[in-house]
């Protein structure tokens, strides 16, 4: 096999240019082959043995000065006169040199912390529209090791993650504006203050997710699963609802103006169960959602504040 036809693109994998192993541009991802986030040789320690492995250098020098004072007291030193001084400048050294090199370890800490987000977000941006199984994997494990770093990807626009099992994740605040999330695993996610405007989450699993004041406008949210989500002051402004499942759903204060929740001339056929009353009393012809009379609305509210899904 020559290397052209090694270095071809998969069939029905859109690659982004570079993203293959050795055509990596200046500043984008490394070479190196990854999964979830990692490069595949690099070795999985056990947390004690890496911690001594990063620390042992400060480890000896404190260990040292503690042990300074006992050793001198029980050796004679502090009463042999003139070697008090000695005693005590070797002490003060050895202390100096302990707290120096924690300053240093701290700070290389800190350092190659900030080294790996940015690497993280670069590659995220860089991955971030690549479709296919691969790139959803190698995105969804950029997303989960910027988590475990307690950081959240900068930003997710348009980014491809058709059936990504992103359960859990930390996802506040993230731009997220017309991406892919076909049928992805949401479930329990942290989507607080995301921008969601115009996304496709069809199908996709958000139960118990926290989506307070998540911008949802536009958003296709047909056949999706929404079992206790939490979407207070959420905008869902013309946002598809059709067929959702929003039992339990705490709605608290969202804006529904335009939502639709039914489809067809038999739209009321076509509700989910789940679907409270008091919705479907509000539902023009077409299934879109026209508001709450005025006189029973709660202040900066289209509706009166109720739980999807209760009696």
């Amino acid at each position: 096999m020559t290397v052209a036809e090694r270095s071809a693109p998969i069939e029905g994998d859109s690659l982004p240019p570079g993203a293959r192993s050795g055509d990596s541009p200046a500043g984008a991802a490394d070479s190196a082959p990854h999964r979830f986030g990692r490069p595949v040789t690099q070795p999985r320690l056990a947390p004690a043995r890496r911690f001594l492995g990063d620390h042992a250098a400060t480890l000896l020098l404190g260990l040292l000065a503690g042990a300074s004072v006992p050793a001198a007291w029980l050796g004679g030193i502090y009463r042999t006169g003139g070697a008090d001084t000695l005693a005590l400048l070797v002490q003060g050294a050895l202390f100096n040199a302990f707290l120096l090199a924690l300053f240093l370890d701290l700070r290389e800490r800190a350092q190659r912390r900030r080294r790996s987000l940015e690497r993280l977000q670069r590659e995220l941006r860089y991955f971030r529209t690549w479709s296919g199984e691969e790139g959803m994997l190698r995105k969804v494990g950029l997303i989960r090791d910027l988590n475990a770093l307690g950081a959240v990807p900068e930003d997710l626009q348009q980014a491809a993650l058709p059936g990504a099992d992103l359960g859990g994740a930390q996802l506040q605040g993230v731009p997220l504006r017309e991406a892919d999330l076909r049928g992805a695993n949401l479930q329990g996610a942290r989507l607080d203050g995301a921008d969601l405007w115009g996304a496709d989450l069809a199908g996709a699993n958000l139960t118990l997710a926290t989506l307070t004041g998540t911008n949802l406008r536009g958003c296709n949210l047909r056949d999706a699963v929404l079992p206790k989500a939490d979407l207070a002051g959420a905008n869902l402004h013309r946002a598809d609802l059709v067929n959702a499942n929003v039992e339990g759903v705490e709605l608290g204060t969202a804006r529904l103006k335009r939502a639709r929740f039914a489809a067809g001339r038999e739209f009321h056929e076509s509700i989910h169960p789940s679907v409270d009353d008091w919705i479907r009393e509000r539902l023009d012809s077409r299934g879109f959602y026209i508001g709450a009379p005025a006189e029973s609305r709660e202040p900066g509210s289209d509706r009166p504040r109720r739980r999807a899904g209760s009696a």
